[in-house]
């Protein structure tokens, strides 16, 4: 008698799994990769820190500026007395107390409160800072009403230029003019969930080029057309490589823990950016802080209000800039 036939769980095969990326060596290989990369990448790769500087700059002239009116004009500033010629110091320590406060860090999303805490916050710190120089170089103090129109000008135009910004960068985003080629390691559920919603809101910035998985779902269940499997997780030094990604996205992986440490600190080797999806991500909110016990970091959940008063506004502003198009529809 013939042994009844073994019935076999349909499974993806290797070069099925990585999309037909495995085939013909590594030259055709990588020039594949590069033409994945291409296809599913902004015109331009600049976002995030690359556009840091640009925003130092735009806040260095949008304090000289309000440095130059508070003065009277450039003819008034290139004979300012020597009283006043401490306030000329104002903008470089603004922008430093700026940059001390973490306001040209990488962030996916606008947070318009955030954003004007940081700049009443740098600009009273260094117009005090201004009048303390000017007593001990000069014995007096700038005059007040010099130092106080440029602390309300200074207020103004650096939050006028960051938001000026900060709308052109998210409908370029929007309009796939600019962003950064990131890459997900985990095509699992929560690794399928970032690349659809990066696919949905393009304002975040981030263009996914593909997955990096062992043991990957099947194409159906991504649920993505767009973002294909490029290959296993020992194989991110190439693939980081060809593609040229400097994002990489962390998610839950069929892999151990321990070669997802090494990855990541391959990529930071690299200087590849990465971000790692947490645990129970499901149960974290936006009021989580950082803390770390004898080394052992550790993330504090902390209860608040919905109904309380700084929520209540951050929400409405941010609804509010949703509405006009300032940034992505969710954080």
């Amino acid at each position: 008698m013939n042994a009844p036939p073994v019935r076999r769980q349909p499974t993806i095969t290797a070069p099925a799994a990585l999309g037909g990326l495995a085939i013909g060596g590594a030259a055709p290989r990588n020039e594949r990769l590069r033409a994945e990369s291409a296809r599913t990448s902004p015109p331009w790769r600049l976002d995030g820190r690359d556009l840091g500087p640009l925003q130092a700059i735009s806040d260095l002239l949008a304090a000289y500026a309000a440095i130059l009116v508070a003065v009277g004009g450039v003819p008034a500033a290139a004979e300012i007395s020597s009283r006043n010629a401490p306030l000329l110091a104002l903008p470089p320590l603004v922008m430093l107390q700026l940059y001390v406060r973490g306001a040209y860090r990488t962030r996916l999303c606008a947070r318009p409160l955030e954003s004007l805490t940081q700049v009443v916050g740098a600009v009273s710190v260094a117009t005090m800072a201004v009048v303390v120089l000017g007593l001990l170089v000069d014995g007096q103090a700038p005059a007040q009403a010099s130092w106080l129109l440029g602390w309300m000008l200074a207020v103004l135009s650096v939050g006028a230029s960051r938001a000026c910004l900060s709308v052109g960068r998210g409908l370029a985003r929007r309009r796939g003019l600019i962003g950064r080629p990131v890459l997900i390691v985990g095509a699992g559920v929560v690794g399928a969930q970032v690349a659809r919603c990066l696919e949905l809101y393009p304002g975040y910035g981030l263009w996914p080029v593909g997955f990096l998985d062992d043991h990957p779902r099947s194409a159906e269940a991504l649920g993505t057309s767009r973002v294909t499997i490029l290959g296993r997780v020992t194989d991110a030094d190439d693939i980081v490589a060809s593609t040229g990604v400097r994002d990489v996205i962390v998610a839950f992986s069929s892999v151990a823990d321990a070669q997802l440490s090494r990855l990541i600190g391959r990529c930071q080797e690299r200087g590849v950016d990465v971000s790692v999806v947490p645990r129970m991500f499901d149960a974290i909110n936006n009021q989580v802080t950082y803390d770390s016990v004898g080394g052992v970091p550790l993330l504090c959940f902390q209860t608040a209000s919905p109904r309380g008063g700084g929520a209540a506004l951050n929400a409405r502003l941010r609804a509010r800039a949703r509405v006009r198009g300032w940034g992505p529809d969710n954080d």
